[in-house]
């Protein structure tokens, strides 16, 4: 074999390595998992949960993930409400703030929607504030006004920064003081079942999800609570 013929053989074998690694690079970024290119602002639940949340839409049966926490606050009348208040009913619930100028005024209008589609009473909804210092039940009140909530329905709750980390903990999603004075928060939906677990978790973004919300709560209100094993 000539010089020339060494050469070119030599030129041919590193191409096809440089075009082997072009391509093993490709399928690596092209595999990386959904979560991890979500937007840093958007707060995201145990992945655990997720993966499972996931599964169950794929099966259409609910599971639970796991027990929503207990807790008193205020709702947006100045009376007190708590877990024990959603005690055997199925609930649908939010982490919102009313001075937020992001994601929070969509998801509002979006759980209104929810409260329109519903039939049973057996079905509540919940805002948690996670910026309880300027909530105060006279400000949710008027934003629950605007969004045209039915204060038998639809809770808007605030409490000590405390109570409302520690709902947002239990409900394992983070809500986030942002130096500017807003709050980076969750924008999922949570849908929890008469036995007060989470058994679904619903993206804001996504139509579909959101369209399914109101028929799998009428669902689960259809039925008993199912004795905890």
């Amino acid at each position: 074999m000539g010089k020339t013929q060494k050469l070119l053989t030599v030129c041919l074998w590193a191409l096809l390595v440089v075009a082997m690694v072009g391509i093993v690079a490709t399928r690596a970024t092209r595999s990386q998992p959904e979560h991890d290119l979500a937007a840093p602002d958007v707060a995201q639940p145990l992945d655990g949960a997720m993966t499972a949340a996931a599964q169950q839409h794929d099966a259409g049966k609910p599971t639970a993930l796991f027990p929503a926490p207990s807790f008193k606050l205020v709702d947006q009348t100045g009376g007190s409400f708590g877990s024990d208040d959603l005690h055997g009913r199925v609930w649908i619930a939010d982490f919102i703030f009313t001075h937020c100028a992001g994601p929070c005024p969509m998801m509002t209008a979006k759980m209104g929607d929810v409260q329109k589609a519903l039939t049973s009473p057996d079905v509540k909804l919940v805002s948690f504030s996670v910026d309880p210092d300027r909530d105060t039940p006279p400000v949710l009140k008027e934003y629950a006004q605007r969004f045209g909530s039915d204060d038998a329905r639809w809770k808007f709750l605030t409490g000590s920064k405390q109570q409302m980390t520690e709902v947002a903990q239990g409900m394992k999603v983070a809500a986030k003081d942002d130096p500017d004075g807003g709050v980076t928060h969750s924008t999922l939906f949570l849908l929890v079942d008469r036995n007060g677990d989470v058994v679904r978790l619903y993206h804001n973004e996504d139509e579909a999800e959101m369209k399914r919300l109101p028929a799998d709560a009428e669902e689960l209100a259809s039925k008993p609570a199912e004795p905890r094993r």
